[in-house]
C-alpha cells in the first residue's frame, strides 16, 4: 500500500502519466503494438486512465500470447493504431512520461508515428540508483519485496499501474536520502543530459559539483573496531579426538546448534581434517552430498587458528557458497563455542578478502565525477554508487547488483588496476581496509580466483598463512586456467584511448589551475600533445590489425560451420594469410610502442614536477601511469602469441561472439607444475575437499591434473538412504546420440517424465541447440496444461531461471554448463532429474583439444575421467537433504551399451536402478511416487 504524502508537500499535485505497451517482440523496427496502457495520475490520486487493445494485422507470436493472455481474437476487432494514437497524444500532453524501461515504449511510439520530447523517468533507472543493494529490478520482483500489490503481468494498464506505484514508491525512497547526494546526482544528471536530472532537481535546492556528503576519509574510524587484531586469551590443547567429539551424537554440536543433525561421516570428516592441521599434512578429502563439509572443516580450523596462532585461509568457488559461510555458518559455530566456553567473546575474527576488482576505488570514483562530460550509463552508476556508499562498510562490489551496461564503467572506478594507487599509501581506501582487516584475522574466506592470483603475484594480496583449506576442489583447475591466462578483445583499445584522452586533457587543466610556471606548463603541454598526436595512428594500425585478424578468422570456417572459435596451432600460422597479418602487428607494434615511450617521458616529467595533494593530481598520475603498464604487457603478449610460434606450454586460439566481436585467448598447457610449486610446495598444510573428487574412490586423476603429489586420502560417503530416495532409469530403447530419432524420443521421453510428475523436473543438457529445440517442443506439448518451460539463456540468467522455477515449481528447468552443479532447489521441488546425454567435452574446445593430444590414449585417461566427474555433479543436483526423493533418468543409452557405460553408473551412490523402455517410462516413475515408501515398484520395468 502507497502511503499518503503530507498535504505540504510542494510536488503533490505534479502530474505524470505512467505507460505500458504490449508488442509482438522486442524489436521496435519489425515488431507491433498490439496493447496500450496509461495512468495519468498525481502522488494523491489517479486522475484518468487510458487502455486499448491494437490490431497489428498480423500473426501475435504463441509465446507472445502465452506471456500476456492477448490473443488473436482479442485484436481481431480492435483500432489499428493509428486510429488510437491522437487519442494517446491528447492523453499524455506535456506530461512527464514514467514507466518501466520506457525507453522500449518511447521507441515503439515512435516507429508508430508518435515522437514524444516530453521528460521521462525511468522507474529501472531510479529503482538501480535508490534501492543499491536489491538482488533484482524487474518489475514484478521490484513490486514483491516493496509490497506493491499486482494484479496480473505484461497487460499494458496493469504494468501502468504497478510503475505508477513503484514510482511513489521511490520517491518516498529520494525524501530518504540526503540531500546533497540527490544534489550530486542531479548535477551528474545534467552532466549526461540525461533526463531524470528534473525529478532530482526537485528534491534539492541545486546541483552540486563536489563529492560533499560522503565522508570518505572518516573509513578509518568506521573500521577501527574490523581492524583490532583478534588474539586468542585462553591456553587450550589441540586434540583431534576432542574436536571430532564435539560432533557426535551426545556432543556439543547435537545440543547446542540449532538444526545439527549428526552424521557419522562428518564425525570422521572432522578428525580427519584435524589431524592434517596436527601433522601438517596435505589432505584430499571427497565427502558425499549431506555430510556437511562446510562444518567438518570450519570447526578445525577455528580451533587450530586459535590454539596455534595460525591463519586459517578458507578458498570456495561459488560466491554463494562464501556467503553462506561468511553470513551464517562461521557466525553459528563461534556463538556456540563462545557459549559453552570453547572461545572467548571476540576472540576469533573473521574476514572476507576478493580481488581488487571487487572493491571500489573512491579516488577513481572521483576523477570519474569530475569528467566535464558523463555518458547516461556513467550517470546511473555513480549515481547508484553514491547512495550506497553513505552506508557501506566494505565498497564490495557484492553489495550490490550491476546492471547489463554497468561492467566496464564499473572498471573505470573500481581498485583493479595494477600499481600502486595513492589510497593505499594514505587516505580512504576500501580496498587497503579489507587488506588490513583480514591482516588481523585468524580466518580469511577468500575465493579460488583471489587464492590463485595471489599465488600468480607471489603472495602479495593475501596476508602470510601456512594453512589452506580448499572446498570447490574440483573448480580449482578450471580457475586456474582462467589465472594463469589472458585475453583481448577488438574492443579493448576504444575504451581505454578515449580514457587516456580524458585523463590528458584533465592533466592539462589540472597544471593550469594550480599554477605550475610558464616553463614547466609549456614542458607538460608538450609532453601530454605528443602522447595524444600518438593515439591516432594507435587507432588506425589496431584496426587494421583486428580486420585482419578477422579475415585470417572467416578463412578457417565456412558459412555453415557452426564454430565460433579457432585454435592456433603453428601449421594455422604456416598458412599464407598469417605472414600478412604478422606485418600488420609489426606496425601496430611501432604504434604502441611510441605511446608507451611517450608516457614515460610524460610520467618521468610528472615526478619531477611533484604536485602533491592538488586536487586529483596523483589520481591521475596513477592512471596514467597503470595504462601505460597495461598496454606494455599487452604488447608482450600479442608479440608472444602473433610474432611468434605457438609455445609447447601454451594455448591460443581466437573466438567470435553473436555481435562479430573477436577476442584472442591463450592460457597455459597444465596448471599442475604451478599449482604445485607455487602452492602446495610453499604451504605446511593444504586440504583439498569437495562431493566430486574422485573416480571409483581413485584420486589419481585429479592429483595429476592439480600437481597433488604427496597427499594423504579420504573418501566419504553420503548418510543419505539412496535405494529409497532416488531411483535412477536407463532407458534401454533409446537411439545413441547423433543417431536418427534421438532427439524425438528424448523430448518425447521429456513430455511422459514431465507430466508423471507434473513440473518438478530439471533437464541438464550439454548443448545449447538441444536446448533450444527440447524447449519449443515441450512448450507444445506440456505448456497446454499449465506447466512452464523455463530455459536457461533463453528465459534468463542460470540465477533468474532457478528462482523462477523455485517460485513456480510446477515447471520444467532447461539447463546447460553451469546448472550441472551448484544449484540447489529447497523444499523437496524437485521430483525428476533427467540428465540427456554424457557430458563429454566438445572435442573442439581449444582448450580440451589442446591437452588431450598430452596423452596416449586421451578418451580413456582424460575425456572419460571428465566427463564420469561431471556426471556426478549433475546426478548430486537431485537429493540435497534427507527427506529429498526422486527420480533420475539417463536418456544416454552408451551407459549400457558401450564398455564404458558402467563408469558413470559405477560413481553413483547405491540407488535403486530400472531399465525399460522409454515409452513407458511416464508408468515407470508414477508408479514409484506411487510405491516409493515401500520402496517397491509396481510391474515389470
Amino acid at each position: 500500500m502507497v502511503s499518503e504524502l503530507s498535504l505540504r508537500d510542494p510536488s503533490r499535485d505534479k502530474v505524470y502519466v505512467s505507460l505500458d505497451l504490449e508488442t509482438t517482440g522486442l524489436d521496435s523496427e519489425r515488431d507491433y503494438i498490439i496493447e496500450v496502457g496509461a495512468v495519468k495520475f498525481s502522488k494523491a490520486r489517479i486522475i484518468d486512465t487510458f487502455e486499448s487493445y491494437v490490431n497489428p494485422y498480423g500473426v501475435i507470436p504463441e509465446f507472445v500470447q502465452r506471456l500476456t493472455g492477448i490473443t488473436q481474437e482479442n485484436v481481431a476487432h480492435a483500432p489499428p493504431f493509428a486510429v488510437i494514437a491522437g487519442q494517446l497524444i491528447d492523453f499524455i500532453g506535456s506530461l512527464p512520461l514514467v514507466g518501466h524501461n520506457i525507453q522500449f515504449d518511447i521507441n515503439f511510439l515512435r516507429k508508430h508515428g508518435v515522437v514524444l520530447d516530453n521528460p521521462s523517468y525511468d522507474t529501472w533507472d531510479l529503482a538501480m540508483i535508490l534501492l543499491p543493494t536489491n538482488t533484482e529490478y524487474s518489475l514484478p520482483l521490484l513490486s514483491r519485496d516493496l509490497g506493491i500489490s499486482i494484479s496480473r503481468s505484461h497487460r499494458a494498464l496493469d504494468d501502468a499501474q504497478t510503475a505508477r506505484q513503484l514510482l511513489l514508491v521511490l520517491m518516498e525512497r529520494l525524501d530518504t536520502i540526503d540531500p546533497l547526494i540527490i544534489n550530486q546526482i542531479a548535477w551528474m544528471a545534467s552532466k549526461a543530459g540525461w533526463g531524470i536530472q528534473d525529478l532530482f532537481s526537485e528534491h534539492g535546492p541545486r546541483p552540486v559539483a563536489t563529492l560533499e556528503g560522503i565522508d570518505f576519509n572518516n573509513l578509518s574510524a568506521k573500521e577501527k573496531n574490523d581492524t583490532e587484531k583478534g588474539q586468542s586469551q585462553s591456553c587450550r590443547q589441540f586434540i583431534p579426538e576432542e574436536i571430532s567429539s564435539m560432533a557426535d551424537s551426545e556432543g556439543l554440536l547435537s545440543k547446542c546448534l540449532s538444526g545439527f543433525e549428526y552424521r557419522p561421516q562428518q564425525v570422521d570428516m572432522i578428525y580427519e581434517v584435524s589431524k592434517a592441521f596436527d601433522d601438517n599434512r596435505h589432505l584430499i578429502i571427497e565427502a558425499g552430498t549431506g555430510v556437511g563439509k562446510s562444518l567438518a572443516y570450519l570447526l578445525p580450523s577455528i580451533m587450530f587458528a586459535v590454539t596455534n596462532g595460525s591463519r586459517v585461509v578458507i578458498s570456495t568457488n561459488t560466491i554463494n557458497l562464501q556467503e553462506q559461510l561468511l553470513s551464517k555458518d562461521i557466525p553459528e559455530l563461534l556463538a556456540v563455542l563462545e557459549t559453552n566456553g570453547h572461545l572467548s567473546s571476540g576472540e576469533v575474527k573473521v574476514a572476507s578478502l576478493k580481488g581488487r576488482d571487487n572493491y571500489v576505488c573512491v579516488r577513481r570514483l572521483a576523477s570519474l565525477f569530475k569528467n566535464e562530460r558523463l555518458q547516461i550509463d556513467e550517470a546511473r552508476l555513480l549515481s547508484k554508487c553514491l547512495v550506497w556508499l553513505k552506508d557501506s562498510m566494505t565498497g564490495d562490489r557484492g553489495e550490490i547488483t550491476l546492471g547489463p551496461k554497468d561492467g566496464g564503467v564499473w572498471e573505470r572506478i573500481s581498485a583493479g588496476d595494477k600499481g600502486i594507487c595513492p589510497g593505499l599509501r594514505e587516505g580512504a581506501c576500501f580496498l587497503k581496509y579489507a587488506r588490513e582487516k583480514a591482516d588481523n584475522a585468524q580466518i580469511v574466506v577468500v575465493n579460488h580466483s583471489l587464492l590463485l592470483s595471489d599465488m600468480t603475484r607471489g603472495g602479495s594480496l593475501i596476508p602470510e598463512y601456512q594453512h589452506l583449506v580448499i572446498d570447490e576442489a574440483h573448480r580449482l583447475e578450471d580457475e586456474a586456467t582462467r589465472q594463469l591466462g589472458w585475453e583481448v578483445s577488438q574492443g579493448w583499445l576504444t575504451d581505454h584511448v578515449e580514457r587516456l584522452s580524458n585523463w590528458l586533457n584533465e592533466m592539462r587543466t589540472t597544471g593550469l589551475r594550480f599554477g605550475l610556471s610558464k616553463t614547466q606548463m609549456s614542458q607538460l603541454e608538450s609532453l601530454v600533445f605528443n602522447a595524444e598526436e600518438s593515439l591516432p595512428k594507435l587507432r588506425g594500425t589496431w584496426s587494421q590489425l583486428w580486420a585482419m585478424f578477422e579475415g585470417f578468422f572467416l578463412n578457417q570456417t565456412s558459412a555453415h560451420d557452426q564454430r565460433a572459435q579457432v585454435r592456433l596451432t603453428n601449421e594455422l600460422k604456416a598458412q599464407s594469410g598469417w605472414s600478412s597479418l604478422d606485418m600488420t602487428w609489426g606496425n601496430c607494434d611501432i604504434s604502441l610502442r611510441a605511446i608507451e615511450s611517450n608516457l614515460e617521458r610524460l610520467n618521468h616529467y610528472i615526478e619531477l614536477i611533484d604536485i602533491k595533494d592538488q586536487g586529483n593530481w596523483d589520481t591521475l598520475a596513477y592512471n596514467v601511469e597503470s595504462w601505460s603498464e597495461e598496454v606494455s604487457e599487452l604488447r608482450m603478449r600479442l608479440e608472444s602469441t602473433i610474432g611468434k610460434d605457438v609455445e609447447d606450454d601454451r594455448i591460443d586460439w581466437i573466438t567470435q561472439k553473436y555481435d562479430s566481436t573477436l577476442t584472442l585467448h591463450s592460457v597455459p598447457m597444465r596448471v599442475d607444475s604451478y599449482l604445485e610449486k607455487g602452492l602446495f610446495e610453499k604451504k605446511d598444510m593444504v586440504v583439498l575437499c569437495g562431493a566430486t573428487l574422485s573416480i571409483g574412490e581413485d584420486f589419481n586423476f585429479i592429483r595429476s591434473r592439480l600437481g597433488l603429489k604427496e597427499a594423504d586420502e579420504v573418501s566419504l560417503g553420503s548418510p543419505f538412504d539412496y535405494e529409497k530416495a532416488a531411483l535412477v532409469i536407463v532407458p534401454k530403447d533409446v537411439p545413441q546420440p547423433g543417431v536418427k530419432g534421438y532427439k524425438e524420443t528424448v523430448e518425447s521421453g521429456l513430455a511422459s517424465i514431465v507430466n508423471a510428475v507434473n513440473g518438478h523436473t530439471l533437464a541438464l543438457f550439454t548443448s545449447h541447440a538441444a536446448l533450444r529445440a527440447a524447449r519449443q517442443t515441450l512448450i507444445d506439448t506440456v505448456e497446454g496444461s499449465g506447466i512452464n518451460v523455463l530455459a536457461q539463456g533463453i528465459d534468463g540468467s542460470a540465477h533468474r531461471v532457478v528462482q523462477r522455477f523455485i517460485e513456480r515449481p510446477r515447471s520444467i528447468l532447461l539447463g546447460t554448463s553451469s546448472l550441472w552443479e551448484g544449484i540447489d532447489v529447497p523444499d523437496g521441488l524437485l521430483k525428476a532429474l533427467v540428465l540427456v546425454r554424457l557430458p563429454f567435452n566438445v572435442p573442439t574446445d581449444p582448450i580440451f583439444s589442446a591437452r588431450s593430444e598430452q596423452y596416449q590414449n586421451s578418451f580413456v585417461e582424460y575425456a572419460l575421467p571428465q566427463a564420469v566427474l561431471r556426471f556426478r555433479q549433475g546426478f548430486g543436483r537431485l537429493i540435497r537433504n534427507s527427506k529429498d526423493r526422486g527420480v533420475v533418468v539417463v536418456m544416454d543409452s552408451r551407459v549400457l551399451n558401450k564398455a564404458y557405460g558402467h563408469l558413470f553408473l559405477d560413481s553413483l551412490p547405491p540407488c535403486t536402478f530400472k531399465t525399460g523402455s522409454i515409452t513407458l517410462i511416464g508408468d515407470y516413475i508414477s508408479n514409484w511416487w506411487d510405491y516409493s515408501n515401500e520402496n517397491e515398484i509396481s510391474g515389470t520395468l
